[in-house]
């Protein structure tokens, strides 16, 4: 996570804009993020293709391991809690399966 010193702000107005344009960049940082959901719980419908194909289970122990150790070095690498970012992967994946099950239920 980036660390930055605000020393230009010498008024109200300076930390009024400030604001401002940092929620905005939240925004569209939160609308890429959801973009991003959809296309990751898009591939569902081709993950549970491949595995009903295979005869595999929707639940893929080594996999989802696989995953999230890769998710904690990416979130130790750039200093973010690996805690809650692999709760937010947790939810991702749950998703995901949840997904599949729609998919195997038509």
């Amino acid at each position: 996570m980036n660390s930055k010193k605000y020393d230009n702000i010498k008024t109200i107005g300076d930390a009024q804009e400030l604001l401002k344009n940092s929620r905005e960049k939240i925004d569209n940082i939160d609308k890429k993020i959801i973009e991003l959901i959809d296309k990751r719980t898009s591939l569902s419908l081709d993950i549970i293709t491949a595995k009903n194909y295979l005869g595999n289970d929707i639940y893929d122990k080594e996999r989802e391991n696989i995953v999230f150790n890769n998710i904690k070095s990416l979130a130790i690498e750039h200093n973010l809690d690996s805690k809650i970012i692999l709760k937010i992967i947790k939810l991702l994946t749950d998703l995901n399966k949840s997904e599949q099950e729609k998919f195997l239920s038509k």
